[in-house]
């Protein structure tokens, strides 16, 4: 299960979403180890996020967690950047993935 939460900028609400998760799509980094770690960092959003307690427009912070494991976990790394062009970096893992962080 994967829990995303939301804070408000405004009012500091947290809306918590709970979603049965497989796949994990990650920014390319030099290691796996890497990329999980920077998808799991909190965030500003650069939009504006609406409240759903205080109906004000902000900029709120979101952060994912992984609250249970599934069976099998597929890794999707994104292999190009935000202007399209191809990532031709490896991504290294070792072969076994501690996920208990």
């Amino acid at each position: 299960m994967q829990q995303t939460s939301v804070i408000c900028g405004k009012c500091q609400h947290q809306s918590l979403t709970v979603n049965a998760f497989m796949t994990l799509s990650l920014q390319h980094k030099s290691t796996l180890g890497k990329c999980i770690k920077e998808h799991l960092q909190e965030v500003q959003l650069d939009n504006q996020y609406k409240c759903d307690k205080c109906h004000r427009e902000s900029k709120a912070k979101v952060k994912h967690d992984i609250i249970k494991l599934p069976k099998y976990l597929v890794f999707h790394i994104k292999r190009f950047d935000s202007t399209f062009h191809k990532i031709k970096a490896l991504t290294t893992y070792d072969a076994i993935i501690d996920m208990k962080e």
